[in-house]
């Protein structure tokens, strides 16, 4: 099983059904957010695309960073242990951070989907009054 199929059964685990909505608990947290199933395959399909940009930009994050790591440290004189741990500390940290990221995307998209909700809400009553007036 590849790293994407993995963290997408990860994350259609955190989901669970509830009639025609479904429970979503992220990281398996008692309290959850229940969603429809459209939400849902946005959420699932926002994950996937920043899934790949996020691999994407680690990629590249991690090259730039050994290799600049490695030409600042070759200036100083620390022993060899030393600047290998700054080395992978630096790109331990580029991963978590990616990893945090990534796994608040869906979050990121229900709070989208939510204030576009409450926008037309809040704009219907205007328009029934706009409607009146005519």
């Amino acid at each position: 099983m590849n790293l994407l199929a993995r963290d997408l059964a990860k994350l259609d685990a955190q989901f669970e059904p509830r009639g025609a909505k479904f429970l979503f608990r992220c990281h398996e947290k008692p309290a959850g957010l229940l969603v429809d199933a459209n939400e849902r395959e946005a959420m699932i399909e926002d994950f996937q695309r920043a899934w790949q940009t996020v691999a994407m930009a680690l990629a590249a994050a991690l090259a730039i960073e050994v290799v600049a790591t490695a030409i600042v440290l070759s200036m100083l004189e620390l022993p060899s242990e030393v600047k290998l741990a700054l080395i992978v500390m630096i790109a331990l940290i580029l991963y978590v951070a990616g990893r945090r990221w990534l796994w608040n995307v869906p979050y990121r998209t229900l709070e989208r989907r939510r204030k576009a909700l409450l926008a037309e809400a809040l704009a219907a009553p205007a328009k029934q009054v706009e409607a009146a007036e005519d």
